[in-house]
């Protein structure tokens, strides 16, 4: 008796793309990346059919990528009106440290601003031995928390207090980081060194970004240098990973 083969549904099966992407993760990637440059329109749904063809991908490595969007709270998917993007990605340049778009929605909540003496790591950055005014924030943007960030200021003896006062003034609007870095020292921003590491997030910034603790943070350590290369600012940034991204554009010289 020969073998029945054909398809339980008694279509014909499509031939399997030998090319096609199976990996969730790939296919993650590349929707987050279309999210995160805005190539993904938030206000069309995400249909299965449509994505896997578009990424070369099975429909159910498609399902799995978008779960694990889902995960992210980047999409949100519901049985009637299917998959949507809910929330994008926020950038921030290498050059900044606050978000490149939308300023008007960026919100710093001021913590303790207070002058201490300068930690030993402190004084290997900075070059000095005495006071620095320490200064803790909190960014929200559209009322979501996505960076904590912790700063240590360089200022002239007795001039602490005054520093914390044109800092809460200047916190009141969302300017560029040069901007800022004038109005605080009276003088231009001549560097700056950034450092960039995933990490495990800690209670203290888990419990204000209101994430779970271990969650992944980007960590930036940040040095701020006037013209002349004298460091004035050491700064450890807590940027929600679920949220940021850093982007730097270089233009090369191959004079």
């Amino acid at each position: 008796m020969a073998e029945d083969v054909r398809p339980p549904s008694g279509f014909p099966q499509r031939p399997r793309d030998p090319e096609a992407e199976t990996n969730p993760r790939r296919a993650y990637e590349f929707l987050r990346a279309g999210i995160r440059r805005g190539s993904v329109d938030p206000d069309r749904p995400l249909y299965d059919t449509f994505l896997s063809t578009s990424l070369r991908a099975s429909r159910n490595t498609v399902r799995s990528a978008l779960r694990m969007l889902a995960a992210d709270g980047l999409v949100s998917r519901r049985q009637r009106t299917g998959t949507r993007v809910v929330r994008g990605i926020t950038l921030i340049d290498l050059a900044d440290d606050l978000p490149l778009l939308a300023p008007e929605l960026v919100d710093v909540e001021q913590g303790a601003h207070r002058v201490v003496e300068a930690p030993p790591p402190v004084q290997e950055v900075l070059g000095h031995t005495g006071t620095v005014l320490r200064t803790e924030q909190l960014v929200r943007l559209d009322g979501e928390p996505i960076l904590h960030r912790v700063g240590y200021l360089l200022a002239d003896p007795g001039a602490g207090e005054d520093l914390t006062v044109r800092m809460l003034d200047l916190n009141v609007r969302a300017t560029v980081l040069t901007d800022r870095f004038r109005a605080l020292f009276g003088r231009e921003m001549g560097g700056i060194a950034s450092t960039v590491e995933a990490i495990a997030c800690d209670e203290a910034s888990a419990a204000l970004l209101q994430i779970p603790v271990g969650a992944p943070v980007l960590l930036r350590e940040i040095v701020l240098r006037d013209v002349d290369d004298r460091p004035l600012v050491l700064g450890y940034q807590y940027y929600r990973g679920d949220r940021v991204a850093m982007v730097a554009d270089l233009d090369l010289d191959h004079r």
